[in-house]
Parts: structure tokens; sequence; C-alpha cells
């Protein structure tokens, strides 16, 4: 009995897996309210607002307009986030726009050659003043608009809308594995219940302080309905002494 030998039927080839990519932007900043102006006081959390947190929400709310959704990962830590909700920052913050833009049509105004090199000279000056201007008087109307409540209402919108998703953290942003468990436990409970009450959204992610990492953490987390974390690598491997002098 002789036939034809039949190679054995090859399976497609499952379609590849594309690359996942997470762009995760993280806020932290200490509590400079009543702690000075500079150079590392309230002048801090004002240039910050201005030069970061104004124009990220100026583009993701654009981008929301479009019906672009789930942008980016947003780590805000309960330090920052009741800073940008307390109404003595938020009057400092509208002080501090409001001055820039004094500044500013003061440099605008500029006729008499101070010296020096040619960017100090009154033309430049003025077209720099007259930009500066313009940037500051758009950045005070979309506090007024948009802030003069805080940050939780402007956060809150965009993940009603799941533009973006939210990192949280433990309540006083603190090196976690030298605390002990019982007061780690309490500062990552308290600090996602901090971000629930301001946004209305329990983070189901944190960026770890200092991204620290303690074999057994993650069980902690997990307890808390942490389901993933930002950590450092080195740490997770064990091999920190390699950053040891």
């Amino acid at each position: 009995m002789s036939g034809a030998n039949t190679a054995p039927e090859r399976e497609a080839s499952p379609e590849p897996v594309p690359g996942l990519f997470t762009l995760v932007l993280h806020t932290h900043l200490p509590w400079l309210a009543h702690h000075g102006r500079w150079p590392v006081g309230e002048e801090w959390l004002y240039q910050s607002w201005s030069a970061a947190y104004l124009p990220l929400v100026r583009v993701l709310r654009t981008l929301a307009a479009e019906d672009r959704r789930h942008l980016v990962t947003l780590g805000i830590t309960p330090v920052v986030a009741a800073q940008l909700d307390d109404p003595y920052c938020l009057q400092g913050m509208n002080h501090w726009l409001a001055n820039w833009q004094l500044r500013a049509l003061e440099a605008a105004s500029i006729r008499t050659s101070s010296g020096g090199s040619p960017a100090s000279e009154p033309k430049a000056l003025r077209q720099f003043g007259s930009r500066e201007h313009a940037e500051a008087e758009r950045e005070l109307t979309e506090f007024d608009t948009l802030w003069r409540h805080g940050a939780s209402p402007v956060v809150r919108e965009l993940l009603d809308n799941e533009v973006i998703e939210l990192l949280g953290g433990p309540l006083a942003h603190p090196f976690q594995p030298l605390l002990n468990p019982r007061l780690r436990e309490f500062a990552l409970r308290e600090g996602l219940a901090d971000a629930g009450a301001r946004f209305a959204h329990s983070p189901t992610g944190i960026w770890a302080p200092e991204c620290a990492y303690a074999p057994g953490m993650e069980a902690d987390y997990a307890a808390a309905g942490v389901g993933h974390f930002m950590v450092d690598g080195p740490s997770l491997r064990g091999d920190t002494s390699l950053g040891r002098p």
C-alpha cells in the first residue's frame, strides 16, 4: 500500500502583540506654604504651577475636547494636591501671576538703554515684555476661570472623562522602607483616602516615594487595593550596592 506523505499542518502564527507604552508624569514638592518665598519657598510652588501644571492641564483639556482618552498617567502626591487646593496658596498664586503681568508690562514700556548685551537693548526688552505679558495674561485668565476652587475640580473632570489615570501615594510622601509596618499602612491608607476625597476617584496605582522598595511591600500594596506601582529597578533586583560609594 502506498500513498503520499502528508506534512503536518502548521498552526497559523499568532498576531504579533504590540508593545505597551505608558507616559507617566509625576510631580512632588515639599510643603512650601508659609515657609519663605525665595529661593526654595513659595516661589518654587508658584513657578511649578505656572510652568508645569497650568500648561499641562491646558494641553490635556484641548486633547479631551478632541475626544482623546487614556492619554497619560499622572502622579500627584497628597502634599502637592493639598497645596493646590489650599486657599492661602490659591491667593498667593493669583498674586504671583498678577505680579508677573505687572513686571512684564514694565519691561514692555522700557525706553532707555541699560547698556550691556543686545538682549538688554530697549527694543529687545520691549519685545520680551510683550511676550511675557501675553503669557501672564493668558495664565491669569485660565487660573481665575478654571482654578479658583483649586486643582481638585480640574483633575476630577479629567478623571471623569478618562483622559488621565491617577497615581496616588502615601499621605506625607515618606520613605516607606524605613517606616514601621503599621505606620506605613496608615500613611498609604490615608493617602489613598485623601485622593478619593479630593478627586472622587481612588487611585489603584501609586508612585512609591523615592521609588523605594523593600521585599514584601507589594503585599501591603495589594491589601490596600493598589494593583501597580512605580519602583526603582535596581531596588527591585536587589543590586542597589552598585550605587553605593
